[in-house]
């Protein structure tokens, strides 16, 4: 996914994105978005952000190789997975923009596209994660992700051999 311009997100919740840069659970505000993007794609929850408040990424923060790949991760998982993007587009339209970066669909926006997953991920982490302190925080965020894989169905020694294979 090619970006060319600034990323700008319109929020009601600009106090979320600085509780966590205060605290320093998430050192930039591109970090918090990847993961509220994160929550809304597993959730396949998505709207068009509003609000009075900007968050903006500067599309040089955007180049930078993780990130690039991190938002190209979120697009691919995003656009195959959403229940509703199915209904606009073929297979092989679908192909092509998940995996072909120069390939555009007319009246498409990748990148709002994607940043329409923040605004429930955002609540989210409003509601069930965000805290003044960062310890609690960090609780929050590993009791959210065990919450998750409960209600996937991941049993707990899947999620232990991603944490800690055993060593042979």
């Amino acid at each position: 996914m090619q970006i060319t311009n600034d990323i700008s997100f319109q929020t009601n919740k600009r106090d979320v994105f600085e509780t966590l840069d205060a605290n320093s659970v998430f050192s930039r505000f591109i970090d918090l978005l990847i993961f509220a993007i994160s929550i809304g794609i597993v959730h396949d929850q998505r709207q068009k952000p509003t609000g009075e408040d900007k968050i903006e990424v500067a599309r040089n923060t955007l180049v930078q190789p993780n990130l690039k790949r991190s938002l190209d991760f979120l697009f691919q998982t995003a656009i195959l997975t959403t229940s509703d993007i199915k209904e606009k587009f073929d297979e092989d339209t679908l192909m092509r923009l998940a995996f072909d970066d120069e390939y555009e669909e007319e009246g498409f926006n990748k990148v709002n596209f994607l940043l329409e997953f923040a605004p429930y991920g955002i609540d989210v982490i409003d509601q069930k994660i965000l805290d003044r302190d960062p310890i609690n925080t960090l609780m929050n965020i590993s009791e959210y992700f065990e919450e998750l894989f409960d209600d996937q169905g991941i049993k707990d020694e899947v999620i232990q051999d991603i944490i800690a294979p055993e060593t042979k």
